[in-house]
């Protein structure tokens, strides 16, 4: 540059570019990871909230019971009553829609979640008196697996 004149030479500007582009480059990436972090652990607890709601709502069915059974062979079922071996309530697994369905009393068979890539239904005999029903489901979204499983020991079981 002369002496008085004001302003960026060429090389000053593309070293400024230069800077600038790599800022922005890792700026970009930063943002394109953490969204895909937050889209992946929003699934994640989707997913989680899913399976614990079914838990809450197949402990709350299971524990009054005195009666329960399952099957092992597809549709993979749960049956349950308080009233004898009444086989009109159950819990049913339909793993080509991926999708748990739940029947009381006669009433429709009635979806309670989808995305269930697998469900397991058993039933032990802890004494002669007190059965327990062990559960396992696995909920898969995209690339997001989750499984949770629980037991339930039947109240009234005579």
């Amino acid at each position: 540059m002369k002496n008085g004149q004001k302003g960026l030479s060429l090389v000053e500007m593309i070293i400024a570019i230069a800077i600038m582009a790599l800022f922005l480059g890792i700026t970009g990436t930063l943002i394109a990871q953490s969204i895909r972090l937050y889209s992946k652990q929003s699934l994640t607890v989707s997913l989680e909230d899913q399976l614990r709601s079914v838990q809450d709502v197949m402990i709350r069915d299971l524990r009054p019971c005195n009666w329960v059974a399952a099957t092992s062979t597809s549709p993979k079922r749960l049956y349950f009553s308080t009233t004898g071996t009444n086989f009109n309530q159950y819990y049913e697994w339909n793993g080509t829609v991926n999708t748990l369905y739940r029947k009381l009393n006669n009433g429709n068979n009635d979806p309670i979640a989808d995305n269930i890539t697998n469900a397991s239904f058993r039933v032990n005999s802890i004494t002669p008196s007190t059965f327990q029903v062990d559960v396992e489901l696995t909920a898969a979204l995209r690339d997001v697996t989750k499984t949770t499983s629980f037991s339930v020991n039947l109240r009234n079981y005579k």
